[in-house]
């Protein structure tokens, strides 16, 4: 069910598909399948692969599943009305569970159907998010030591000023999502100095990632929708420090829990659980423990703000240049 809504074809608010939509694309019911929640039970594992995995049931159930973003929320406890997950991968997702569905199509906010039944969720992508630090670490030829550039980072924004003054990098490596929507927008460095060295264009990559982010809440704002609480997911949670820079820049607290990067399987298995019958929601999808709390630094935020409105000048300036 979670990722049907990527066919284009799938009434989304009723869960189920679109016959005019289907009958538009020229596509018979019979071509598409059967629509299962992600928690159900979508069919068997057949005897021919239970004998040749040598397993030891004769009645595997399947699960419907999900898709990666839905699964990992799933195996991270996001699962009620306003709870949501920012993940810091390879590329950024902002996801928020919501008991109806809600969207704004103007500005690229996605919403599909959640991996349980009568939920939705949202979602603001960004394409580049913790791939655009290696992508540069790369080019350093330090692609095999993210960890101590990141500590470097850290040393360096230790300084007010030099945060202040550092370069502004647009992530946009391989086009953007949300809020764009644009395939053909840049990746930019600007404001580049004689003073800037690696470790400052290091900065402003973390920090450019971070006002991606801050895109993300603002339309979720302007969409009307309410996020309770937030967890910080994905590899790039492994860094205190680009944990709190992403709080103080979109100025709400996140949450990091333990076990933050087991991702969709996760999820997927809590999934098949359910589908067995082998507990309830409340038993399986439980939230784990929390090792931190992410606060917004308002000192901060007098630093960064200027800087996010910059980067935003930034986008439309070259994509008005582009387009000319």
């Amino acid at each position: 069910m979670s990722d049907a809504g990527g066919t284009l074809w799938h009434d989304i608010k009723n869960r189920r598909w679109d016959d005019v939509l289907l009958k538009a694309s020229g596509i018979d019911r019979s071509y598409v399948g059967r629509l299962v929640e992600g928690s159900d039970a979508s069919t068997h594992l057949s005897s021919a692969l239970i004998k040749d995995w040598d397993l030891h049931e004769t009645q595997i159930i399947i699960a419907g599943g999900a898709g990666d973003n839905a699964a990992a929320a799933v195996g991270i406890g996001a699962v009620n009305p306003g709870e949501g997950i920012l993940s810091l991968g390879t590329s950024g997702v902002l996801f928020v569970v919501t008991d109806h569905l809600q969207t704004n199509p103007k500005r690229v906010l996605n919403a599909m159907c959640h991996a349980l039944p009568h939920r939705w969720h949202v979602m603001g992508v960004t394409l580049s998010a913790a791939s655009a630090l290696s992508w540069f670490a790369s080019i350093l030829g330090r692609g095999h030591d993210v960890g101590k550039l990141i500590s470097e980072v850290e040393a360096f924004a230790h300084d007010a000023s030099r945060r202040a003054h550092a370069p502004i990098f647009i992530p946009y490596l391989t086009g953007e999502r949300t809020p764009h929507n644009d395939p053909e927008a840049h990746g930019i460095f600007s404001g580049l100095r004689a003073e800037h060295d690696a470790v400052a264009m290091a900065y402003a990559v973390m920090e450019g990632v971070g006002f991606c982010f801050a895109d993300h809440f603002d339309i979720l704002s302007d969409a009307g929708i309410t996020l309770n609480n937030c967890l910080l997911v994905g590899g790039g949670a492994r860094s205190d420090f680009w944990g709190q820079m992403l709080a103080d820049i979109v100025d709400f607290p996140l949450d990091l829990p333990e076990g933050a990067e087991l991702g969709g399987a996760f999820g997927a298995a809590r999934l098949a659980m359910l589908a067995a019958g082998h507990g309830t929601e409340s038993e399986i999808c439980y939230k784990p423990k929390l090792k931190t709390r992410f606060k917004p630094n308002q000192n901060q935020r007098e630093i960064l703000l200027p800087r996010l409105q910059r980067f935003r000048a930034l986008y439309h300036a070259e994509a008005a240049l582009r387009k000319s």
